[in-house]
C-alpha cells in the first residue's frame, strides 16, 4: 500500500515538472514572435570554404563603410581610393600647371603621359590639351586612336573643338589628313564622314589632294565608296567611277587642272627696273 502511494506521488511530480517546462517554452516562443520586426541579426559574410582565415581577412580588409551626403552608409573599396591617390600623384604636376595656365609646361607633361597605361591619366591629359588649344592639336591627333573607347570618344570631341579654331585652310587640311593617317584602314565610317565634311568646306585645290591620299589608304569598301562620292562631287565627271583605281585617275587629272588654274591666277611681281638713288650725306 505504501509503495502505491509513493509511485502516485512521483507520477504527479513528473507531470508537474513537464507542465512547467512546456509553459516556459511557449512563453519564450511568444517573446521572439513579438520582437521588433525591423531588428535584423547580421550574419558574417560567407567566404570560400577553401580560403583560410588570413586570406578571408584579406578579401574583406579593403572594404569599409562611409556615410554619403544622404546619411546612407555605403560600402566602398579602399583599393579604388588607393588607385585614385596614385592617379592624383601621377597627374599632380599637370594639374598644377593647369592652375597656373602654364601651357608650355602642360605640353611637355602631356607628351610624357599621353601613352600612360591608366585610362584615367590619359583622360586628364586630353582635358589639359583641350585647355591649351591650337598648340596641342598635333598631340590630340596622336591620341585619337586611344585604346580605351571612352577616352577615345573624349579625345575626338576635344579634337573637333580645337580643329574649329584653325583658320588657315592648308593647315586645316593637313590636320584632317593627319587624323586620317593615324587611323589608317581602321578609320570608322562615322569619323571619316566628319573629315570629309570638314574638307568639303575648303577650296577644291586644297581639299582634293587630301581626299586622294585618304582614298589611297583605305581598303574598307564602305569607306572607299564614301571617298569616291566625295571626290566625284569635286571632279563632277559625266559618269561616277565605280572602282578605287578609276576614281584616283580622274581625281589626279582634275588636280592637275586645278593647279594649273591656280598658277595662272597668280600675278607675277613686276621686276624692279630702277634702283633707288643712294642717299649721299654731305660732308661736314
Amino acid at each position: 500500500m505504501n509503495n502505491k502511494i509513493i509511485f502516485a506521488v512521483l507520477a504527479v511530480a513528473v507531470v508537474a515538472v513537464v507542465a512547467v517546462m512546456v509553459m516556459r517554452g511557449e512563453r519564450n516562443g511568444s517573446d521572439s514572435t513579438n520582437s521588433d520586426p525591423l531588428a535584423v541579426v547580421a550574419s558574417p559574410k560567407p567566404t570560400d570554404k577553401n580560403v583560410g582565415r588570413s586570406e578571408a581577412a584579406k578579401l574583406t580588409s579593403d572594404k569599409k563603410l562611409v556615410s554619403s551626403p544622404g546619411h546612407v552608409e555605403v560600402e566602398i573599396d579602399e583599393r579604388d581610393l588607393i588607385d585614385e591617390e596614385k592617379i592624383g600623384a601621377i597627374t599632380r604636376d599637370l594639374e598644377e600647371m593647369l592652375d597656373d595656365d602654364n601651357r608650355s609646361g602642360i605640353l611637355r607633361e602631356a607628351e610624357r603621359l599621353y601613352r600612360h597605361p591608366e585610362p584615367e591619366v590619359r583622360s586628364r591629359v586630353a582635358f589639359a590639351l583641350d585647355w591649351v588649344g591650337l598648340p596641342a592639336l598635333p598631340l590630340l591627333t596622336k591620341m585619337l586612336v586611344d585604346p580605351d573607347p571612352e577616352v577615345a570618344e573624349e579625345v575626338q570631341d576635344f579634337w573637333r573643338g580645337t580643329l574649329a579654331e584653325v583658320e588657315n585652310e592648308f593647315d586645316k587640311a593637313e590636320m584632317l589628313d593627319a587624323a586620317a593617317e593615324i587611323f589608317g584602314d581602321d578609320i570608322t565610317l562615322e569619323f571619316l564622314d566628319d573629315l570629309i565634311i570638314e574638307l568639303d568646306m575648303l577650296e577644291e585645290v586644297v581639299a582634293l589632294p587630301k581626299l586622294i591620299e585618304m582614298l589611297k589608304r583605305v581598303e574598307d569598301q564602305e569607306c572607299v565608296d564614301l571617298l569616291i562620292e566625295a571626290i566625284d562631287s569635286i571632279v563632277a565627271s559625266d559618269e561616277t567611277p565605280t572602282t578605287k583605281a578609276d576614281s584616283l585617275l580622274q581625281a589626279l587629272a582634275y588636280q592637275i587642272e586645278l593647279e594649273e588654274e591656280a598658277a595662272e591666277d597668280i600675278t607675277p611681281a613686276e621686276p624692279i627696273t630702277e634702283l633707288p638713288t643712294a642717299i649721299v650725306r654731305p660732308r661736314k
